[in-house]
């Protein structure tokens, strides 16, 4: 466990390939995912996006506040030999709660506030922006002062909702296919969903959960809604579950046709292997 940290951060994983001390990180990529409970990163080679370092960790608690947030994260660049590096190409993933997707056909710049205040309580001073990809818009409210704490060190980057890569991402499966399809992203007490319908994206969603309970009634209730057979639906796990989990076995209960997400960049280091493959679908694609 590291000490020093505000919430006595964990570092979940820290795998280094040997090729980092060959390699001139000014020609890499660094690609970060952020969100309340904790914080990732993954520097890549480029062009070819094999990965190089890949560090996660995990606060104890959640961040309270903007301030709290921030000065966890403050602490993390302070302590890593890593992300004080000039890179070629950073990226940020913000990954909350505070979004919304809208269709193109509905979808308009000067109306962002009026898309998030129906699920979101959004405050007069927030900063909400857009992201475009399969022809939806994900309108969301970006953790703005860590963006610009991190400006501060690289200069201008790029950033998205996991939404967003989510939706890149699935979309590029099995394009063919005519099999509906949930893809359920897992991070430690929430998830993200996304849906699809005879290959056309139906919705994407954030649950909160305390129990296995909770988490197969959101799947489950989402299925119905969309009017999705369990047992033809393909389920595919993404994240921090594994086929012995509490949560895969009651999946598993209420779902015939299940799989696991695979990442193709983990499988050209061989200090990845450890690493599941379905880890982080945002991070290692």
């Amino acid at each position: 466990m590291e000490t020093g940290l505000l919430f006595m951060t964990k570092r979940l994983n820290n795998i280094i390939s040997k090729s980092v001390e060959n390699t001139d990180l000014k020609e890499t990529q660094l690609s970060i995912q952020i969100n309340l409970d904790g914080f990732s990163f993954c520097v890549y080679t480029l062009p070819e996006k094999n990965p190089l370092v890949f560090q996660r960790f995990e606060f104890e608690q959640k961040a309270l506040t903007p301030e709290t947030h921030l000065r966890e994260i403050e602490t993390i660049f302070d302590q890593n030999e890593f992300l004080g590096q000039d890179f070629k190409k950073v990226e940020v993933v913000h990954q909350n709660e505070l979004a919304t997707l809208v269709p193109d056909e509905l979808f308009h710049e000067d109306n962002l506030k009026d898309y998030l205040q129906h699920t979101v309580k959004v405050l007069p001073i927030d900063f909400i922006c857009f992201d475009t990809s399969e022809k939806r818009n994900t309108v969301y409210i970006p953790f703005v002062n860590i963006n610009n704490f991190l400006f501060n060190i690289y200069g201008s980057f790029e950033y998205f909702h996991s939404f967003t890569k989510l939706i890149e991402i699935t979309s590029k499966e099995d394009v063919t296919a005519a099999s509906d399809k949930i893809y359920i992203q897992v991070n430690n007490k929430n998830f993200e969903l996304v849906a699809f319908k005879q290959n056309q994206l139906q919705v994407v969603n954030r649950f909160e959960f305390q129990t296995a309970e909770d988490f197969i009634y959101y799947i489950l209730f989402t299925a119905e809604q969309l009017k999705l057979d369990p047992e033809t639906l393909q389920l595919v796990l993404i994240g921090d579950i594994e086929k012995e989990s509490e949560l895969y076995s009651i999946l598993y209960t209420y779902i015939r046709h299940i799989s696991f997400y695979e990442a193709n960049a983990l499988s050209n280091r061989e200090e990845f292997q450890s690493l599941p493959k379905h880890a982080n679908a945002i991070l290692f694609n």
